[in-house]
């Protein structure tokens, strides 16, 4: 029974990173999901997202290429774009609460949020 439980959660994380992928697709560029304030946030490459950590049923991050991370609080229906602070591939990513985290890049650059991942 409970490798069936952990062939569920790993559907629904797939099931995750499809969604978003399809979503992030759904935009013909970062800048529409940037505020005013965030308009230096690179462009999204919307087929390659590569890490994905849920802290729990409802907060989660996912991560990819040019430094993008998405984060929700509300198990996904809504996410938010954030910059890592780096143009790099974002490799693994792992949170130990809401706001702690770290992400590796492709050319091992470790980074770490207290936010979030509002600022890295």
């Amino acid at each position: 029974m409970i490798c069936g439980s952990k062939s569920l959660n790993l559907k629904l994380v797939m099931s995750m990173v499809m969604l978003v992928t399809i979503i992030i697709a759904s935009y013909s560029s970062g800048d529409a999901w940037a505020s005013d304030s965030e308009k230096s946030f690179h462009r999204f490459w919307p087929d390659n997202l590569f890490a994905v950590d849920f802290v729990d049923d409802n907060n989660g991050f996912i991560a990819g290429y040019s430094g993008t991370v998405l984060c929700t609080s509300d198990a996904g229906k809504h996410w938010q774009a954030y910059y890592i602070g780096k143009n790099e591939l974002i490799r693994r990513i792992s949170f130990v609460d809401v706001n702690t985290g770290w992400a590796v890049g492709h050319r091992g650059s470790i980074f770490h949020t207290v936010d979030g991942g509002k600022s890295w």
